[in-house]
């Protein structure tokens, strides 16, 4: 009978050169037959199909009637619009560079494909306002542009 080493002994350099690759790849794989046919068997995939199906409905409607229940709607993107638009109004009462960058227009040729979304674009659509001009001369009035934030996230997006 072979003598049992003590805890902490690692395997000398000998033992594991002694073993091929083969032969650790042939005990390794006495033990997958078992789980092997779980995944093969038709009635497993199916089962396990039908399960994933049931959370992933769960996941998706539960988030809606926990807001239904709670008697809330989704607040995020109309937060994000209202910190836009006071920081919009910011840099426009500032008569600086960053006036000049979000009102400006640059020379050179425009690139291929869609224009992008302007944020002055995105706001006034957002504000409901026809042209973002008539938007940047309405923000040289502080008070009036915080009421005007105000009405736009009350009836949000």
């Amino acid at each position: 009978m072979r003598k049992p080493r003590p805890w902490g002994v690692a395997k000398t350099y000998q033992t594991l050169k002694s073993t091929t690759p083969r032969a650790r790849y042939k005990r390794k794989r006495k033990g997958t037959p078992r789980t092997k046919n779980t995944f093969r068997s038709r009635h497993a995939v199916i089962t396990y199909n039908k399960f994933f199906l049931s959370v992933i409905s769960l996941l998706m409607y539960y988030n809606e009637e926990v807001l239904t229940e709670a008697q809330t709607t989704r607040q995020l993107m109309n937060k994000i619009r209202k910190r836009q638009a006071k920081f919009v109004g910011h840099v426009i009462r500032r008569n600086q560079l960053e006036h000049l960058v979000t009102t400006g227009k640059f020379d050179g040729k425009r690139g291929r494909g869609r224009p992008r979304e302007k944020m002055l674009d995105s706001l006034a659509d957002w504000m409901n306002i026809e042209k973002p001009s008539e938007m940047i001369r309405k923000m040289s009035c502080r008070d009036g542009w915080r009421s005007m934030i105000a009405h736009a996230s009350r009836h949000g997006t």
